[in-house]
């Protein structure tokens, strides 16, 4: 039999390794606060490469694949037009990403993910050094360190991730229990020092639950094509989320519960009410410009305003449904459930750069680690 010289395959990795990292350096470098005109044009160059790369790639998927993307770019343009909403932007790369993690067996895309954020970190480097602040004053946390980016939350987002990405990829290599137990509770108690100047008390929670949840899967190592049980927890947690934002959202000042409920959370029931109060409930068919609203920490306020409902609960139903048939291993769990206590804060959840759960999810699924 000939050896096949050519695999086609190979190009979907190239592609992913290239398309994943211009969109993750460009999301780091807008994160970083940088007056400087010359940084301005390196990030609307980005932008431009990554919209030109997601063109590239949806022709190099058909016809089938074009017709989706082209409909997401007319509601992208019928939003921005009307209602001056970018928000549909984020899709036009978000959904080839997607595209390109259904070619990648799961191993090979926590592989490129770390060898991506590797490069990431050492290129971004440089543009924190020249960042004109690293920390903020808070008047109920005193002095929150911010790294250099333009929140201090961002940075907790990304070392928890990036917390998640090592220890995947740790466990696909080390096979004795005692080390790998012994590198999550390093890595975690690294994590929750950085983590702690930045005054995140949701950064350190999440990132004591990830530890916990890397140590049990230390030993549950069973490869369960169902986890039933389990994944019906996850779809409980986002049900529990979605209707609590909601909820809290319009109730604000219905019970002092709310009152003391929006402090333990820092005043993000208080941010989400404001829109509530001003625009009523999200709009069906479209999206709207929520820029004025920031910040919107509560991840299902700021996808139903920012997308409208129709779109919103599209995309949830999609997820929902390659979640539940997919093949996980318990590791990859917790990290998909880590994703979704975030959005209880924070709304990065569509943004692969701090959230790998999505490509986890859409990743090949009979290959798990």
């Amino acid at each position: 039999m000939e050896k096949k010289l050519y695999d086609k395959s190979s190009n979907y990795h190239i592609l992913f390794i290239i398309l994943y990292f211009l969109f993750s350096f460009k999301t780091l470098l807008i994160a970083v606060k940088i007056n400087d005109l010359s940084a301005e044009y390196l990030k609307g160059l980005m932008n431009f490469l990554c919209v030109m790369f997601s063109i590239f790639i949806t022709i190099k998927f058909g016809i089938k694949f074009i017709f989706y993307m082209a409909l997401i770019s007319i509601i992208f343009i019928y939003n921005f037009l009307f209602y001056d909403n970018l928000h549909f932007i984020t899709y036009l790369t978000l959904f080839p990403l997607l595209r390109l993690s259904v070619e990648l067996n799961r191993s090979d895309l926590i592989k490129y993910l770390l060898i991506s954020n590797i490069l990431l970190i050492f290129l971004i480097l440089p543009f924190l050094s020249m960042s004109d602040t690293f920390y903020r004053v808070d008047e109920r946390f005193g002095i929150r360190f911010t790294y250099g980016f333009n929140n201090e939350n961002t940075f907790s987002q990304y070392l928890i991730n990036l917390y998640s990405i090592v220890i995947l990829y740790l466990q696909s290599l080390i096979k004795k229990k005692y080390q790998l137990f012994l590198i999550i509770i390093l890595l975690m108690f690294i994590n929750i020092v950085l983590i702690g100047y930045t005054g995140s008390r949701t950064g350190i929670y999440i990132c004591y639950f990830s530890a916990l949840g890397f140590i049990l899967s230390i030993f549950i190592t069973r490869e369960d094509k169902k986890y039933l049980y389990l994944k019906l927890l996850i779809i409980i947690a986002i049900i529990v989320v979605l209707t609590f934002q909601f909820y809290s959202s319009k109730n604000f000042n219905s019970t002092s519960f709310m009152y003391y409920m929006n402090i333990l959370l820092s005043g993000r029931i208080w941010y989400s009410n404001i829109i509530y109060t001003s625009i009523g409930y999200p709009p069906f068919l479209h999206g709207i410009n929520v820029e004025g609203f920031l910040p919107l920490d509560f991840f299902f306020i700021q996808l139903f305003y920012a997308s409208g409902v129709l779109f919103s609960l599209i995309i949830l139903l999609f997820y929902l449904k390659r979640f539940f048939s997919g093949f996980y291993s318990f590791n990859v769990l917790v990290v998909i459930m880590i994703a979704i206590l975030s959005t209880l804060t924070e709304s990065y959840f569509e943004i692969v750069t701090y959230n790998i759960s999505l490509l986890l999810i859409y990743s090949k699924n009979h290959k798990i680690i």
